[in-house]
């Protein structure tokens, strides 16, 4: 008995789905929208969050999205552990040195042999990256006291970003199967707009959380007490922490998803400003990733929207020829209108 094999006892139980099933996919980019949504929205506005009864809703989503995972980790390590699937071995153009130890015989090298290996090694690195962003941490909070303690150890789950461009590019190809998304300049947009969404949520929690911070370090004036989110409490009557709440949770989000889209989209209208250099300093980055998306949005729709209007283009310019050859040959103006009208 080894490692490989007891994995592979403990495995046998669980079957993988089809490779055709659908709802694994749609699983797959649903649950890691809601954990790279959700996290920075707790680490932000509930920096008292802990997995009880206090956050039913929250503790049902994290099992039920842990959950899945972990079936999807078993599923993957199922495929990729022992031994690398047959379709993805593909022929290599890998050039070995002469003096590659691992080559004796240069002239009995395999190269599929060689890739196989290595694209093996990468699956379980894979495998192991993928469990490590599944295991459910929160609930060693229960160790340690103060706030902030669950969410920061659900940090690893916000991992899942690296695999988001591939459950959306998998989405893609359902929807295109089914006729819904075939122009691929529309996949491109629906793309960016999620992307600009999500950056957007990023943005703002992350503009209310570093004034949170600021606020309870003492600094004078932060952007929410300016607008009346917050207010801060003298030593005196403060008890756990010198915030008193003025606005509700949801207000408080909107306000700050209101400046990030503002500040990313355009320059702002100067109703929401930075206060502190911590502020400005998380402005200034919002502002560049959104010059950033935007710019590429912007090229992208323009695109679409050319590449949608070729064939009319193209149809102005056909009878632009022809009426210039009309003209060139005198055929009188009615028969012009009439060969025009026809076509």
């Amino acid at each position: 008995w080894n490692f490989n094999m007891l994995l592979t006892w403990l495995l046998k139980p669980f079957k993988p789905p089809p490779e055709n099933a659908e709802w694994i996919h749609w699983g797959r980019a649903i649950f890691a929208t809601y954990f790279l949504t959700s996290i920075p929205f707790r680490i932000a506005f509930l920096p008292e969050f802990e997995p009880t009864r206090k956050f039913p809703g929250f503790v049902v989503l994290d099992l039920a999205s842990t959950t899945f995972f972990c079936y999807d980790t078993i599923v993957l390590a199922q495929l990729h552990w022992n031994s690398p699937r047959e379709d993805s071995i593909i022929p290599t153009t890998y050039e070995p040195h002469n003096d590659d130890p691992i080559i004796q015989d240069r002239e009995n090298f395999d190269e599929t042999v060689l890739f196989k290996q290595t694209r093996h090694i990468r699956h379980r690195w894979r495998v192991l990256f993928s469990f490590a962003i599944t295991v459910p941490l929160e609930y060693l909070s229960y160790l340690l006291e103060g706030e902030d303690r669950a969410n920061i150890f659900m940090i690893n789950k916000l991992f899942r970003l690296f695999y988001l461009k591939g459950y959306l590019e998998y989405l893609s190809m359902i929807l295109g199967s089914k006729g819904h998304l075939k122009n691929v300049g529309f996949r491109r947009t629906w793309a960016l707009f999620f992307a600009m969404a999500l950056a957007g949520h990023w943005c703002g929690c992350g503009f209310y959380y570093v004034s949170r911070k600021q606020a309870e370090k003492g600094v004078a004036m932060t952007w929410p007490e300016a607008a009346g989110l917050y207010s801060t409490m003298s030593s005196e009557e403060a008890t756990e922490s010198n915030l008193k709440i003025e606005a509700t949770l949801f207000e408080s989000y909107i306000q700050s998803l209101y400046w990030a889209y503002i500040t990313m989209i355009t320059t702002g209208f100067g109703d929401i400003v930075p206060l502190t250099i911590q502020e400005t300093v998380w402005c200034i980055f919002s502002m560049l990733v959104g010059v950033f998306i935007t710019a590429l949005t912007i090229a992208n729709l323009q695109q679409l929207v050319t590449s949608l209007d070729a064939s009319r283009l193209r149809f102005q310019r056909e009878m632009e020829i022809m009426k210039k050859f009309l003209r060139y040959r005198l055929v009188p103006a009615g028969l012009q209108k009439r060969i025009a009208t026809f076509f």
